[in-house]
């Protein structure tokens, strides 16, 4: 009898440990599926933080004072905008290549009126540690229609660098 007794209050404690184990899950469910973003935690955590650093507005000009708007959006595009009036904007992708440090390429092709081709840019980027900086090598070519390239940093013989400034808002 005694032996039926321990195994009824086994039954009981699994029964009741069950119970609160699908309650706290449904609980974590609803929560995540009303949006209220509860955390991975650890180190997962930290790596989606990382990949996404890089996503938003940022004020980039090169070394030699080139102007440009740069916007990394989450779905790993890029939008371009300079101040080549011959050229339109850019549009390309980034991918982030561990850390801080993330990859890009746009392309722009050069208006009606102006040598025909395209231009493509890329490079490589770090992230500091604010958040709100970057800098980085970067890297052009322009191609004729035929894909000979006409123009390039290495043509030029110059070492571009690109830093940048996340875009704040202001209240």
């Amino acid at each position: 009898m005694q032996q039926i007794n321990s195994w009824k209050k086994m039954l009981a404690l699994a029964l009741t440990a069950g119970v609160f184990i699908v309650t706290f899950s449904a609980s974590l469910a609803t929560a995540g599926a009303a949006g209220l973003g509860l955390p991975q935690g650890g180190i997962l955590d930290v790596l989606e933080r990382q990949k996404a650093a890089i996503v938003g507005a940022w004020d980039a000009p090169d070394s030699t004072g080139f102007q440009a708007l740069l916007t990394f959006h989450a779905d790993g595009t890029l939008s371009a905008v300079d101040e080549d009036p011959t050229a339109t904007n850019g549009h390309g992708l980034w991918r982030h290549l561990g850390g801080t440090q993330f990859a890009f390429t746009y392309i722009q092709h050069k208006k009606a009126g102006q040598q025909q081709g395209t231009t493509t840019v890329w490079g490589r980027i770090n992230i500091e540690s604010s958040g709100r900086q970057f800098s980085g090598q970067l890297h052009f070519e322009f191609a004729d229609l035929e894909g000979n390239v006409v123009d390039s940093d290495a043509l030029q013989d110059l070492n571009l660098t690109l830093t940048g400034k996340r875009v704040q808002i202001r209240l």
